[in-house]
């Protein structure tokens, strides 16, 4: 029950990943979704791409303009993205941190793939993001087959120690 929800999380996620990937890179304050063509807003309807392909209201009520089909891959995408991270480590910090991380990730490949740009706007917080991961959702143990063969040889000497003795 709890990775639907976070399914149809992810997918509201898009829905706003996609906002901003349209307004950011005009420079302007993002606003309700609109047409890509003629930019006449979308009705409520519309404002999920999954919504709108299932509900039939594919395109622009002013100028018939289909909607994008990168907002449904983004929607997707975010969405399989919260339900992978949730089944790898469950409703932890290192779940909300890494969530939050490769969401920003989304955001930022999205906008360099229609733009070639990666702005400020979007790295800074990315970048604190990630400090923030690796500060405190990481896992202490970096490589367990490290640590284990260290453990591991060191029984192996404490017994020949004390098979020597």
């Amino acid at each position: 029950m709890l990775q639907f929800a976070l399914i149809i999380l992810g997918g509201l996620i898009g829905s706003a990943l996609n906002v901003l990937a349209d307004d950011l890179p005009h420079r302007t304050r993002p606003h309700s979704p609109h047409c890509h063509a003629c930019g006449f807003p979308y009705h409520r309807s519309q404002w999920a791409a999954l919504a709108a392909l299932v509900s039939g209201r594919w395109r622009c009520a002013q100028c018939n303009a289909p909607l994008l089909w990168r907002r449904v891959v983004v929607e997707i995408a975010s969405a399989a993205m919260l339900a992978y991270v949730f089944q790898r480590s469950g409703l932890t910090l290192n779940f909300g941190l890494l969530a939050l991380l490769l969401e920003c990730l989304l955001l930022i490949t999205v906008i360099d793939l229609e733009h070639r740009l990666i702005l400020y706007i979007t790295v800074f917080p990315t970048a604190v993001v990630a400090l923030l991961h690796g500060l405190f959702g990481g896992e202490l143990d970096f490589n367990p087959a490290l640590t284990s063969a260290k453990d591991t040889t060191r029984s192996h000497l404490s017994l020949m120690a004390r098979s020597s003795c």
